[in-house]
């Protein structure tokens, strides 16, 4: 595929969903975002390859719902992804065509994404949290780790307000189910413990002095813990664990950098109204969260897989912080966020070059 012409596609793809959402945002209309929530799930439902895809193309066209769709078998089931198998073979039962399918989880992961944005964020705000929801990254990694981001997709959708309304018994419920799909959702358990905890109060200090510690201590057992825990899950295939103890592979400080952008901003923030600081709390904690996985993902980049639950609540901190932060500095931050946010996108789309350009934009 030509060059320009990819770059065309991609600033064409902006215009839409940018200049979609200015109008949602100026006339109020859940109609026009959910028309740009419907070209988005198109898009990545519409690809035909990019990085995991073929894989999961591969897998759906292999899979026998008789096979699976039996009571006996999903409960002796030793799958540690049991539900996505569920859900698959539940698919193929009305459909044998995987870009169907693949178009199916899109409208599942990135439908719940965006309406909880519309959930947890101004309204006047929506259309920045979109860009930014692009512009991190979050949007390609809906395609890539197809069965991660469909978990993540579902607990963001549902566990803040359980975490508001303390209602533990869904809360779990609705990770234990999740972990069905990707069991590393099971880190959201304790999460739960401290997601309200008050920002740089006590529980920050102690979560940054415990993650200090592991870090520096990661290769002299830190590292062979996890890999141990590793062997009792999906990941246990030797794999991970290998690249746990033995790579050197990590990943660039940039993307510490970004996670590290909300975090920083907060110390800007004074006061925030009652009504929004629930939500506030949840999504500064697990900014605090996103930003140490990032930091351990430097070590190993096993981390990254860890650090995209926490993605979309660095979004929404961002959203708030613009509307907290001392007004005479509001704009200058706004703007050299969308700035930053902006050259970081094309930074990663230039980095992934043809492995972006073959596998999502050429249908």
């Amino acid at each position: 595929m030509n060059s320009s012409l990819s770059w065309w596609h991609v600033i064409i793809f902006f215009i839409v969903v940018f200049g979609g959402m200015e109008l949602a945002k100026k006339s109020y209309s859940k109609k026009m975002a959910g028309i740009i929530c419907f070209v988005l799930i198109c898009v990545a439902g519409l690809r035909h390859g990019y990085v995991d895809t073929r894989s999961y193309r591969a897998g759906f066209e292999a899979l026998i719902p008789s096979e699976i769709l039996n009571w006996e078998n999903i409960v002796h089931s030793d799958s540690y992804s049991v539900g996505f198998s569920v859900l698959s073979a539940f698919v193929k039962s009305f459909t044998t065509n995987s870009q169907a399918f693949l178009w199916i989880l899109s409208f599942i992961t990135v439908g719940l994404l965006f309406w909880g944005f519309v959930k947890n964020v101004y309204w006047k705000d929506i259309d920045l949290a979109i860009f930014l929801f692009i512009t991190t990254g979050c949007y390609l990694e809906t395609m890539n780790g197809v069965r991660q981001y469909l978990a993540i997709a579902i607990m963001f959708y549902f566990l803040p307000n359980y975490i508001k309304e303390k209602k533990l018994v869904n809360y779990l419920v609705v990770v234990l189910l999740v972990a069905t799909i990707h069991p590393t959702a099971l880190l959201f358990i304790p999460i739960y413990f401290v997601a309200m905890r008050k920002p740089w109060g006590k529980a920050t200090a102690g979560i940054v002095i415990v993650c200090i510690l592991l870090y520096v201590f990661f290769n002299s057992g830190v590292g062979s813990f996890i890999a141990d825990i590793l062997e009792e899950t999906t990941y246990g295939s030797g794999e991970y664990t290998d690249m746990l103890l033995n790579s050197t592979t990590s990943v660039n400080f940039l993307r510490v950098l970004v996670a590290a952008v909300p975090v920083g901003l907060s110390l800007f923030v004074h006061k925030v109204d009652e009504d929004d600081e629930d939500t506030y709390i949840i999504a500064f904690n697990m900014s605090m969260f996103n930003l140490m996985t990032w930091i351990f993902a430097t070590r190993m980049v096993y981390f990254y897989r860890l650090a995209m639950y926490f993605t979309p609540y660095m979004i929404i901190l961002l959203c708030y912080e613009f509307n907290y932060i001392d007004e005479r500095y509001r704009k200058l931050f706004k703007l050299l966020a969308i700035i930053c946010f902006l050259l970081f996108n094309i930074y990663n789309l230039r980095v992934m070059g043809d492995q972006f350009f073959v596998g999502y934009l050429r249908y």
